[in-house]
């Protein structure tokens, strides 16, 4: 980049899309020609001070990026995880904000049943709609999908879909629980 000529007009010079850092930068009114000189860190300063400040409509209302950002970690931060033990193994249940993720594995399936009703408390991470779905996975390898794990919304009711043959499985999967 070459400074202008005297008397060049400033629309003339060359455009560019990057500054190196410790520049200054030469602004100017197209209409007036007047201008001056700011330096790219104070320029950027400057830039991050307007929109600190600027307010956006956003979904939880007018925010600021900082409150939206403080909003967002604050609400990431809620976290509950929840473990309930049952005859036949664990399930893990991880709540944040309002998503539930469960996992777990079973173990010593009844091979005479293809459905099991397990009550446990697991208030706090029950769907607040008719029922929520998750993926049965057979015990071994390539995991395919065999049945699947229903979690009612009493909190209290689980009910296990499995082909009579499987004896172990692993439960995976997330639901969403409407605010």
């Amino acid at each position: 980049m070459a400074l202008p000529a005297d008397g060049q007009n400033a629309n003339d010079l060359t455009k560019v899309t990057e500054i190196p850092a410790g520049k200054e930068l030469i602004f100017f009114d197209p209409t007036t020609n007047e201008g001056g000189i700011i330096t790219l860190e104070n320029l950027t300063k400057q830039i991050l001070n307007g929109l600190t400040k600027q307010t956006f409509a956003l979904d939880a209302g007018q925010q600021t990026i900082l409150q939206a950002l403080n909003t967002l970690n604050s609400d990431c931060s809620k976290t509950k995880v929840f473990t309930m033990q049952t005859e036949y193994g664990y399930l893990y249940f991880k709540k944040n904000v309002n998503v539930v993720g469960v996992y777990g594995a079973f173990e010593n399936l009844p091979l005479d049943k293809t459905q099991i009703e397990i009550t446990k408390d697991f208030k706090d991470f029950n769907p607040n709609y008719s029922y929520a779905v998750v993926d049965v996975k057979s015990g071994v390898g390539p995991f395919n999908t065999v049945g699947s794990l229903w979690l009612y919304p009493n909190g209290q009711t689980v009910q296990l879909y499995k082909p009579a043959n499987l004896s172990r499985a692993y439960i995976v999967g997330n639901y969403v629980i409407q605010a």
